[in-house]
């Protein structure tokens, strides 16, 4: 790379920053017409043209590395390269980029107006407000689930949840189905092994007790026992957590219930096998 430089006056100061910038990248050819350059030629035969001043390159390494340690790198979640895949790949699907561009402007812009952020998401009567260990397993297990709402049917027929007094769809009808499982509190027996010859007897008695333990939660708001509907050690125990429990637990106030019933039953299965191999 060749650079030329053509300035009526060149400082000291910038003449030794380019120095350093040959010393350090070889590559670099520096060519530099100036008559300050000239006149200052004298007083730098102290200081050789191959050599860079020391002290200003221990100050500017210090500079670069305390800049580099203080910025953040962004963490890689493979997000980008997945959609990237399905925008690619998409047949029966497209995306229109300048739609895609204003979404993402009227988004931003409404985040700003709103001030909406991760300190405002609390607000919302529906999402916990305690910052522990629950909430995060309560996000984890709403972000597996947090898919596909669309309903070919009308506003009163679509699936919804009724929740503190209100009928919810869309993405709050997940989020209404977590919070009242966890407020009914019921849970499926822990009923030990028994042998395969006895599976049918054993998955009938399970359905009973937990329709029995269903409607005696019901009648008793006091009882401390719960379903752990954000526990991941749940999902993958297919005696407690059978498909009757999630079916109570996602159950709608209309007659059509929660869209792609089991490939969610399938998310919650898969990502409690997944966290139960890595421990």
């Amino acid at each position: 790379m060749i650079c030329f430089i053509s300035i009526p006056t060149f400082p000291t100061l910038a003449l030794n920053l380019l120095r350093i910038l040959i010393h350090n990248h070889p590559h670099i050819s520096l060519t530099v017409d100036s008559a300050a350059h000239r006149q200052d030629h004298h007083s730098q035969q102290e200081m050789s043209d191959s050599e860079p001043d020391t002290d200003l390159l221990d100050f500017l390494r210090q500079h670069l590395t305390k800049s580099s340690l203080t910025t953040p790198t962004p963490t890689d979640t493979k997000v980008l390269a997945s959609a990237e895949y399905v925008y690619n790949n998409s047949i029966d699907v497209a995306l229109d980029s300048s739609s895609c561009k204003k979404a993402a402007e009227l988004i931003h812009s409404q985040m700003r107006t709103k001030e909406y952020s991760t300190k405002t998401w609390s607000t919302h009567e529906l999402h916990p407000k305690e910052k522990d260990e629950r909430t995060i397993a309560f996000i984890f297990t709403m972000d597996l689930l947090n898919f596909s709402f669309w309903s070919e049917k009308g506003e009163g027929e679509r699936f919804a949840v009724e929740y503190r007094g209100q009928k919810w769809t869309g993405y709050w009808s997940l989020v209404a189905c977590l919070q009242r499982a966890l407020d009914e509190g019921v849970l499926a027996p822990r009923l030990f092994f028994l042998p395969s010859v006895l599976i049918h007897i054993r998955a009938l008695i399970h359905v009973i007790y937990v329709y029995v333990r269903i409607e005696q939660k019901l009648m008793d708001v006091n009882s401390n026992i719960d379903i752990p509907i954000t526990s991941s050690d749940f999902w993958q125990n297919e005696i407690e957590c059978t498909e009757e429990v999630l079916r109570y637990v996602f159950r709608s106030c209309t007659d059509e219930e929660i869209p792609l019933f089991h490939e969610r039953v399938a998310c919650l299965r898969e990502a409690g096998q997944v966290l139960y191999e890595v421990r």
